[in-house]
């Protein structure tokens, strides 16, 4: 399982910070509804993160890695881990790349569009919505301090069954988030440090292979 393989999920919590509502639980539709609103506020972000990955099958724990993430509408992000598996995913609004260093090798495609896309990806270009898109609902029990909110897509995704995002309870920050695919891995991140609106320039996400890597390219480069 690549550590990148669900970042397209993560970024639909992402982007949806800090929401004024009061300190009683919010109800799914209603927590939604902000978060779709917040996020219509919000321009780019960067952050530090940490990720956890356990297999559905195995159950092996792989250990945890840490970097730093930055997106910017529309389609760009940028998902940097440090060592010891130093990866990088890149988005630059029309490619995506990724970059394995320790074998030195890479892919490139083109970013999907139309139907291809996720609902998490159409999300960050600015044309998905969390109430259209998915169907929300809340455990009956939450960490102490954060509200959960789990969203199930209304239409099947290949790279996750759902998404559960993690917010503080006093002011609604986004703090992290969760995924289950459809084999039951699960993936959960927690931010850091974020920083939302930090004025991110294109040229921020212009991304070019170290020499002598090996790289695979499909579909239409530009």
């Amino acid at each position: 399982m690549r550590p990148w393989s669900i970042t397209p999920a993560l970024v639909v919590g992402l982007l949806a910070a800090a929401l004024p509502v009061a300190g009683q639980a919010p109800s799914p539709g209603d927590l939604a509804a902000s978060l779709q609103k917040r996020y219509a506020t919000i321009r780019d972000f960067r952050a530090d993160f940490s990720q956890t990955m356990q297999g559905g099958v195995l159950r092996a724990v792989q250990s945890e890695q840490r970097g730093q993430v930055r997106v910017k509408k529309p389609g760009r992000m940028w998902w940097a881990y440090s060592a010891p598996h130093r990866q990088s995913l890149v988005a630059d609004g029309a490619q995506l790349y990724y970059y394995n260093a320790s074998d030195r090798t890479g892919t490139r495609s083109p970013m999907p569009t139309g139907d291809n896309l996720s609902t998490a990806v159409l999300f960050l270009t600015g044309r998905g919505d969390l109430q259209r898109d998915f169907t929300a609902s809340m455990p009956t029990t939450h960490p102490d301090g954060e509200w959960h909110l789990r969203l199930t897509p209304r239409v099947r995704q290949d790279d996750f069954a759902t998404l559960t995002l993690y917010v503080d309870r006093a002011s609604l920050a986004f703090k992290g988030l969760s995924t289950v695919d459809h084999q039951g891995g699960t993936s959960i991140i927690r931010f850091s440090n974020l920083r939302e609106n930090a004025g991110l320039t294109d040229s921020e996400f212009v991304f070019t292979f170290p020499r002598g890597t090996h790289v695979v390219s499909s579909g239409r480069a530009r």
